[in-house]
């Protein structure tokens, strides 16, 4: 910013960081990519954080210094902003890193885009230089939706106060301290009392709920009297309303976040996701009928298979078997359309998960019909086959992919829980672990990602002596449930048993660091030590079983045994 910026009603330090803030949020449209904003901060050596407004442009070479680990960056983005004559000049320059951070002549390549923010609709020149930034980055540039940007300048002034505000909320918590209160958030209220139809505002402010109560910068009193604002607007934006709702309901006010769907889903363009989450919301108030007549509003509109997932666990809880699995397999061919012509839905699809996991908890009270099985048999094969099997598993949450594989296998196995459950319990202490090793494997082979099967093939095999191989499995389970506390339990004793206690230690501190509490970590902590000879260490480990179980002799006596 080389030259002072006079805007009536706002802080010039707060355009000069939040004008490329809004270009930003433009060119990832809603994602956390591609695009990275760099905020400057005061060194710690300069007193209290102080974020830093620069009177010259800086160099290529100096910024992507100050990327650190993101350094690898495509291209970088610097520029400046003066006063113009009816508005606020925006000069960008985009130096290209990597193979085409050069050209022929050996010069660094750098592109200009140039514009003015005009103050009669700031936010439509901005529109336009990031539209014109993407073009020159070679990025896809989606154009706001209705009811997202907003033509008053007063109130895209406003927001930008609130995003600056929101941005402090969610940086670090040394940063400008004395900035506190609802002050921070406030703005963005204002700027949709100004213009409700100001989406980006509405959004802002649902992002900065969590981090605003977590900083500790907003109390949750202020946090409700924003809300209570935003929603007196009667603001227009279906997804911020909905994205609110889902704030509001994380932080247990379930009243105010059923006010938030219940105004969502009267505006003219509601989110599908919106009959949804109000749906479930009444249904467990037992308001059913309304909750059924939300869900098939949102199928019409959306044809999600989530949508025919909790009209069958409705049906189902109401003694209609029949509609209930006719829903099921409505949901289980609509998963198959869409994981088979993926391009051809404008929306980003949403993870299967809900319908699976109320499926596989059907399944666990009793066989499917022929029909829903074949389908699920279908949509298994079409997992297992096609190349966007990766892609769609990978939006799924761990423990519902899991409840998902349990539903495929309990089709194609028969009695699938209970052989399991009996399995695993041979696995770990019966005389069969061969038998049990060969019933993993059988599972294994329908799903080869199924990492219960995989910790109980493990247990088996280590049982059985083959260690090398248990180890593999062991860190197969890893590879697909980072963390997993047993299967770190399981290395650490064989990589003991092997000689190596070291690395038996560092699986017995990562397992420690999920579960603190767990006593038998402890004590084979204490093992792990003893044989490193770190015996201090050891004794302290004991100390800490004994303390969490103060009942056990062993404890004690093992740690007699270690200090004679």
């Amino acid at each position: 910013m080389p030259e002072p910026i006079e805007v009536p009603g706002i802080d010039t330090a707060v355009i000069a960081r939040r004008l490329p803030d809004v270009i930003h949020l433009l060119l990832n449209a809603g994602r956390t990519g591609p695009a990275g904003l760099l905020e400057v901060q005061s060194p710690p050596s300069e007193g209290p954080r102080r974020w830093i407004t620069l009177s010259d442009e800086p160099s290529p070479d100096e910024v992507f210094t100050m990327l650190g680990a993101n350094a690898d960056a495509r291209a970088l983005v610097v520029g400046s902003i003066r006063q113009a004559d009816d508005g606020i000049a925006v000069q960008l320059s985009v130096h290209f890193h990597g193979e085409a951070a050069t050209g022929d002549d050996g010069e660094r390549v750098t592109r200009g885009v140039h514009g003015v923010v005009r103050l009669a609709d700031p936010a439509a020149s901005l529109l336009g230089i990031a539209e014109h930034l993407a073009q020159i980055l070679g990025l896809p540039f989606r154009r706001p939706r209705k009811h997202l940007l907003t033509h008053r300048a007063d109130a895209f002034l406003a927001f930008l106060d609130g995003l600056d505000g929101a941005a402090l909320l969610s940086g670090d918590p040394a940063l400008e301290t004395e900035r506190a209160g609802e002050d921070l958030l406030l703005p963005l209220a204002r700027a949709l009392t100004i213009d409700p139809g100001f989406g980006l505002a509405l959004r802002t402010l649902a992002a900065a709920l969590f981090p605003a109560l977590e900083s500790g910068r907003v109390d949750r009193a202020a946090c409700e009297r924003i809300v209570d604002l935003a929603l007196a607007t009667h603001a227009l934006d279906s997804e911020g309303c909905v994205a609110i709702a889902d704030q509001i309901a994380l932080l247990g006010d379930e009243a105010r976040s059923q006010a938030w769907l219940e105004h969502a889903v009267t505006l003219d363009d509601p989110m599908p996701r919106a009959f949804e989450s109000l749906g479930v919301t009444l249904a467990n108030a037992n308001e059913t009928t309304r909750a059924r007549e939300l869900w098939l509003r949102g199928l019409a509109l959306d044809g999600n298979p989530d949508f025919y997932a909790h009209l069958a666990r409705l049906a189902m809880a109401e003694r209609r078997a029949d509609e209930g699995w006719d829903k099921f397999l409505r949901g289980l061919r609509c998963i198959r359309e869409r994981a088979l012509r993926a391009a051809e839905w404008a929306d980003e699809p949403r993870a299967p998960c809900v319908l699976l996991r109320y499926l596989a908890e059907h399944l666990a009270e009793g066989p499917a019909p022929q029909d829903v099985a074949d389908a699920v048999i279908g949509l298994a094969t079409l997992l297992t086959d096609t190349v966007e099997r990766d892609a769609l598993r990978s939006e799924l949450p761990l423990q519902s992919r899991e409840r998902a594989t349990r539903a495929l296998l309990a089709v194609d196995i028969p009695d699938f829980e209970n052989r399991f459950a009996s399995a695993s319990e041979r696995a770990t202490n019966g005389r069969d672990a061969r038998g049990a090793l060969l019933e993993m494997q059988a599972c294994l082979e329908r799903a080869p990602d199924f990492w219960p099967a995989m910790y109980f093939a493990g247990v088996a095999l280590r049982r059985l002596g083959r260690l090398d191989e248990a180890l593999d499995l062991m860190n197969e389970v890893l590879a697909q449930h980072p963390g997993q506390v047993d299967a770190l339990c399981e290395m650490a004793e064989m990589f003991d048993a092997r000689g190596n206690p070291k690395r038996a230690l560092e699986c017995v501190d990562e397992a420690l660091s999920s579960e603190p509490e767990d006593v038998d970590f402890h004590v084979l902590r204490a093992v792990c030590l003893e044989h490193l000879d770190r015996r201090a260490e050891a004794s302290a480990a004991l100390d800490r079983a004994i303390e969490l179980e103060p009942g056990n002799p062993s404890h004690k006596r093992r740690k007699r045994r270690l200090l004679r």
